[in-house]
């Protein structure tokens, strides 16, 4: 604390996020991360994307509410300023953020973020693209362009072993929230998959994908439908 004075933002950020990764989430230590989150703010004119990325998601990990709406818009003009020089996980690091902090953005940010992410979707883990869904979802946002297409699409292509239950649970689920019309061809490939490891799911992702199925009225064959009704 007392050489917080002399630190820039990428310091900052560094310290936040490895607070939240070891999970001090303690009461007595409010006082010292919402330090650290406001001097953030004080210094977001230098922070890059990923200072910016990972210092949201150690807010989204420490204190789902706090910062305020107004101090989020403004650092996320400024994710939005360095786009250029920020990668996937800067986004999809944002994008989650906010849908755990439940701060919804106006549609035009939230649409820029999207777009900005779609746009290096082909560099993203499964889990970064299965959050963006979740996160969108949670924050009932529902894009008016092809975004949701091309992210399922994405994540579709990539190995079966690259792609845990929790992503393809989280994806359905947040299709069936929204209830948005992505390409047949898509919407099967992820449904395919998930009933093909279905085996593998926890309660709550088999929980999450049933209701996903449900609310995108998809009906399944009988032997699919008891393969599902199995596990």
């Amino acid at each position: 604390r007392k050489k917080e004075k002399n630190m820039n933002a990428k310091h900052i950020a560094t310290i936040l996020h490895s607070m939240a990764a070891l999970r001090m989430t303690h009461a007595h230590q409010r006082d010292l991360r919402r330090g650290l989150i406001d001097r953030f703010f004080l210094l977001i004119d230098g922070a890059n994307g990923q200072s910016i990325g990972n210092m949201l998601w150690a807010c989204g990990k420490l204190e789902p509410d706090y910062p305020d709406q107004t101090s989020l818009e403004e650092v996320v003009k400024r994710l939005l300023a360095v786009s250029s020089s920020c990668n996937s996980q800067n986004f999809s690091n944002t994008i989650w953020a906010l849908g755990t902090m439940n701060q919804r953005l106006d549609d035009h940010t939230l649409e820029l973020l999207l777009v900005s992410y779609t746009c290096k979707v082909h560099e993203s883990v499964p889990q970064g693209m299965s959050n963006v869904l979740w996160a969108m979802a949670r924050l009932d946002y529902s894009p008016q362009s092809d975004i949701f297409d091309r992210i399922v699409s994405e994540l579709m292509s990539r190995p079966e072993r690259e792609i845990k239950a929790q992503d393809l649970a989280n994806a359905t689920w947040s299709l069936g929230r929204l209830q948005c019309k992505i390409e047949e061809e898509n919407l099967e490939k992820l449904i395919m998959s998930s009933v093909e490891t279905i085996d593998t799911f926890n309660q709550q992702e088999l929980s999450l994908t049933l209701w996903g199925l449900a609310r995108l009225d998809y009906r399944l064959d009988n032997a699919l439908y008891s393969k599902v009704l199995d596990a």
